[in-house]
């Protein structure tokens, strides 16, 4: 906790002292924001200001190109050789997505793990499982209705 809370200055501090330091936080893997939230404070002082500042503006686009994309994609195949028309998967992944990090990699995970189907349809599979996963941050994701293909299997 003590570790987060260092970044968390440090992140804050950034502008107003002139300390040349990071532009940007991604925590990977620690845990559900959700838990981090209970073990900092106290049920009554959190509902009024999150650790993690998260009321504030954050004016930072995270969301990956189309090139990005595209660019991971094909070193993928480069390496796999599965044979996948990657402009037309890449525009595919970022029609669900709107280049949505999580959704992105969890999409190409999917395929990649349990699918290995690198097509339009083998996309479209994973979105329904993806829908279908008890997942935090989908959840959250799935009522700020932010992805158009998304919300046409909100019904599942």
């Amino acid at each position: 906790m003590d570790f987060l809370a260092q970044l968390r200055d440090g992140y804050l501090r950034r502008q107003s002292r002139g300390i040349p330091i990071f532009k940007s936080v991604i925590l990977a893997g620690v845990t559900d924001i959700k838990s981090l939230k209970r073990k900092i404070r106290s049920d009554e002082s959190h509902k009024f200001n999150s650790p993690w500042n998260i009321a504030a503006d954050f004016n930072i686009d995270m969301s990956l190109s189309v090139e990005g994309i595209k660019e991971m994609l094909d070193e993928y195949e480069n390496d796999h050789h599965t044979g996948m028309d990657t402009a037309k998967i890449v525009q595919e992944i970022y029609d669900y997505t709107s280049g949505y990090p999580f959704l992105v990699s969890r999409i190409c995970q999917i395929i990649d793990t349990e699918l290995s189907i690198w097509t339009v349809n083998g996309i479209s599979e994973a979105v329904k499982r993806i829908l279908l996963e008890k997942n935090t941050l989908f959840y959250d994701l799935r009522i700020l209705c932010g992805f158009t293909k998304f919300q046409k299997f909100a019904h599942l």
